[in-house]
């Protein structure tokens, strides 16, 4: 039985090690979240700088909103990644991370993040409170992580609604705002758990 040559690679062709780009070189894939939704910030970003303002009909834009979303959706994850390092220093329960991974739905992880604020003692605010507000409004939008991404939904219906219009400069001017703030956050809470993990070392006999 002759076996088959292994093709040769058209698209992920190794060329050389000065100029490849390498992917996942680190190990430990958990804890890159917060580099991962930098990332698709940036592009973003870059992406919205690059698209012409055309009035009407402007299918352009829903790149630059799902590339802000799945930034948004990776930070979150983010800071309930960094929550459960905080609750392992402290010998608490984690969270169920094989949902998390599999879920798009911002409100629920919304939920979390609430919890692990109030269990550090973050008070809620009128800063929460705007984040809050932008997270729920883009999950009533696109609770999927879809809508921006096809014209149609599972159902064969319309992936939003019908005329939806809103100004692409602003909207992405506030997810560089919310994105700000929660990569705070989550800086807050890895220095809390190294903190709470030093403390244990030095108890300990």
């Amino acid at each position: 039985m002759s076996q088959k040559k292994p093709k040769k690679k058209a698209l992920f062709e190794r060329t050389s090690a000065r100029t490849d780009t390498m992917l996942n070189w680190w190990g430990h894939p958990r804890t890159k979240f917060f580099l991962y939704s930098e990332a698709f910030k940036k592009a973003a970003q870059r992406l919205l700088v690059a698209t012409p303002l055309v009035p009407g009909d402007d299918i352009d834009a829903c790149p630059v909103v799902f590339l802000y979303r799945h930034a948004l959706e990776l930070s979150l994850k983010d800071i309930i990644l960094a929550g459960d390092e905080l609750k392992r220093s402290a010998g608490k329960p984690l969270s169920d991370t094989e949902k998390l991974f599999k879920n798009h739905d911002l409100d629920g992880m919304l939920s979390q993040i609430n919890q692990i604020f109030a269990e550090v003692g973050w008070h809620r605010d009128s800063v929460i409170e705007d984040i809050e507000n932008a997270v729920r409004e883009l999950n009533e939008v696109d609770r999927g992580s879809d809508a921006f991404r096809y014209p149609v939904n599972k159902k064969g219906e319309s992936s939003i609604s019908h005329r939806f219009a809103f100004d692409l400069k602003k909207f992405g001017y506030r997810m560089d705002s919310v994105l700000e703030f929660l990569g705070g956050a989550s800086d807050g809470l890895k220095a809390a758990a190294e903190a709470c993990q030093e403390g244990w070392q030095h108890e300990s006999p």
